[in-house]
């Protein structure tokens, strides 16, 4: 015997199953794309994965992506869906969401590679404490018989 909670699950599921999914045309595919390339490197340091696009529209899905970044940022309490209306002032609270998890990614302190498509091949860059991973191969400073009034003095090893 099924319990409510299941039936309502499959209800819910056989509903989503029968709604025609929106048809997009060249113009609204190439919109989602750009959206989602200029989101995708922000989404790669902040270890996300960006979300696929669904039944909404362009705007409706920045707000989506910008959502899912906001917390990371001094926007955490904005109301988003007031300002998508106003297609500058998404911009400008768009561009500055994806500044601020950037600068977020760059004092993280695990290291993360952000891989970009160009045309000569895929290029690499890392975000993140450059210690996260230099730690295990560095030596600890050691005490050098170099006394500054007194005090011996830490100096890096230095291996060529």
């Amino acid at each position: 015997m099924k319990t409510t909670e299941q039936v309502l699950h499959e209800a819910r599921q056989a509903l989503r199953d029968a709604t025609p999914k929106r048809f997009r045309d060249h113009v609204e595919e190439q919109q989602f794309a750009d959206i989602q390339a200029r989101a995708d490197r922000v989404f790669q340091a902040s270890a996300k994965a960006i979300p696929a696009p669904g039944d909404e529209s362009a705007v409706e899905y920045r707000v989506r992506l910008l959502r899912s970044l906001q917390s990371e940022t001094t926007l955490a309490r904005t109301d988003l869906s007031a300002v998508a209306a106003d297609a500058a002032m998404l911009e400008k609270i768009e561009r500055r969401v994806y500044d601020e998890a950037m600068a977020t990614a760059h004092r993280s302190p695990t290291l993360r590679e952000i891989k970009t498509e160009t045309a000569t091949g895929t290029v690499s860059e890392f975000v993140g404490a450059k210690r996260s991973w230099m730690g295990a191969f560095s030596s600890p400073a050691i005490i050098s018989p170099i006394c500054v009034d007194g005090v011996p003095q830490s100096v890096p090893t230095i291996v060529s």
